[in-house]
């Protein structure tokens, strides 16, 4: 006849020194025998539990468990990041927890980033933790971003406007992240320019030299057509991107 057995093992959040182990082995289309027992690492051996409803338990509880950690593990990849240029990218920082997807299970790559989901990013790509007490107009302390704000405040690469405000919900514009990565890496070339660009005189005064030294390393780049687009809004691709190029880019 037809058999095989399952085996499942696990080790229980409240208690680090056992792992359990489950068996059920199946002949045909019934259950034929199961049973559980786990290992406890201080004692060095293994004990059976002969109580059925506890058996039960753990075994229910460790197979939902493993499911739901398959279900994690093949149901991470966005659906609308396939055959997309910054793919990998993505996936990378996806799997290092840096940004999330949508609960559709898409990650709308091209969509825009705002200001605060920026610094967030930023954050998360330099592990910058230490904060500092913030008051800008426009960041209450319940807004989601508000301790990711005072980090980035505290790390020196924001400031916020002359008007004590922030703007944590407007869309950062790639002038914008130029110059907060930059401020990151600590990058000042007073002999690189943006000359090479032909919508040089559309990139603020304040951002020329952050996307001048940003493009000569390759952290930030223009568009196929020569142009830079400064005053665009960036993407969520191109803020994975560029974050992932600031970190692992030559020092």
């Amino acid at each position: 006849s037809f058999k095989f057995s399952i085996a499942i093992e696990y080790i229980p959040f409240s208690s680090y020194n056992k792992y359990y182990r489950n068996f059920l082995f199946i002949d045909f289309l019934y259950i034929h025998h199961f049973y559980s027992y786990y290992f406890d690492i201080t004692l060095r051996r293994s004990i059976i539990m002969h109580n059925a409803k506890k058996q039960l338990f753990y075994f229910c509880f460790s197979t939902l468990f493993t499911a739901a950690s398959i279900m994690t593990v093949f149901g991470s990849t966005p659906n609308d990041i396939q055959n997309h240029w910054a793919e990998h990218t993505i996936n990378t920082w996806i799997s290092k927890n840096y940004i999330s997807g949508y609960p559709d299970g898409t990650f709308r790559p091209n969509n825009s980033i705002t200001r605060a989901e920026f610094v967030s990013l930023a954050n998360n790509a330099y592990s910058l933790e230490e904060k500092t007490s913030i008051s800008f107009q426009d960041v209450s302390s319940d807004h989601w971003a508000y301790d990711a704000i005072q980090t980035g405040v505290c790390a020196g690469y924001i400031k916020g406007d002359t008007n004590n405000t922030f703007r944590p919900d407007d869309k950062v514009t790639r002038a914008e992240a130029a110059s907060m990565i930059a401020i990151l890496q600590k990058n000042i070339d007073s002999q690189s320019t943006t000359n090479n660009y032909t919508d040089n005189d559309s990139i603020p005064e304040w951002a020329r030299n952050a996307v001048a030294v940003l493009s000569k390393q390759n952290i930030m780049k223009g568009f196929p057509d020569g142009s830079f687009r400064a005053q665009n809004s960036m993407t969520r691709a191109e803020a994975v991107t560029a974050l992932e190029n600031a970190i692992f880019a030559p020092v």
